[in-house]
This record gives C-alpha cells, sequence and structure tokens, in this order.
C-alpha cells in the first residue's frame, strides 16, 4: 500500500467517525425533541450537540476523498483539527449530559470511564 493509499483510507476513516458521530448526536435530537421538558442534564445534551453536529459535518466534509480540498496548507490542517478535537469533546460532553439524567452515578462513571481512556489513549499516541 502506498503512502497516497494510506492517507485516502486514513481520510475515509475519519470520514466516517465524523459522520457517524454526527449522525447518533442528531439520532438523540429527535428523541428528546419529543419530551415535554428538559431537566439541567439534558439540556447539556442539547447545547453539546447543537455544537457538535455541524463541526463534526463540517470536519466530515474536508476529508471526504471526493472533495478537492487541499490538505497540504498547513493552517487548513491546524484549522481541521481544532473542529474535530472540539467537536467530538462536545459531542463527549452531551452524551455525559445523558448518563448524568439517568442518575449521578451513571454520569460519574461515565466520567471515570472517559478519563481513564483518555490517558490510556494518550499513552498508546506517545508511546509511553
Amino acid at each position: 500500500m502506498t503512502s497516497d493509499q494510506e492517507e485516502q483510507n486514513g481520510r475515509g476513516i475519519a470520514h466516517l467517525i465524523s459522520f457517524g458521530l454526527a449522525a447518533a448526536g442528531l439520532a438523540t435530537i429527535i428523541q428528546l425533541a419529543t419530551l415535554p421538558k428538559l431537566d439541567h442534564s439534558l439540556l447539556v445534551t442539547v447545547y453539546g450537540f447543537a455544537f457538535a453536529i455541524p463541526v463534526l459535518v463540517t470536519s466530515g466534509l474536508a476529508v471526504h476523498p471526493a472533495t478537492e480540498v487541499n490538505l497540504g496548507q498547513s493552517n487548513f490542517k491546524f484549522l481541521l483539527f481544532v473542529l474535530y478535537y472540539f467537536g467530538t469533546l462536545a459531542f463527549v460532553v452531551a452524551v455525559g449530559g445523558l448518563f448524568f439524567h439517568f442518575s449521578f452515578i451513571s454520569g460519574m462513571a461515565y466520567v471515570a470511564a472517559t478519563l481513564i481512556c483518555a490517558v490510556v489513549a494518550r499513552r498508546i499516541e506517545t508511546g509511553h
């Protein structure tokens, strides 16, 4: 596999992840729209998805192999990384709001698991 093929595969995976997260957020918002009243934790969910969905769709479109975006520009790559990072972070916060809606304990279990996974992912990334 050549370097160009590997880059295109990576872009395809990023595309799928971005749109998959956005679709999950949209499905959640559709379900929340049927509720007569939202508590504070569900409002956190709505606000998180309100930010995450358009940001993830935009970053997904930018890395789609069919788009003619020049990813060679370092400023554009950095902006795309920042958008994807904050979109994903907003998604994680929104899902956390759902868990806190069910109970404080389930919310704290979600926070603990998220922090543990973030540390493990960081260690894998840095090779430590």
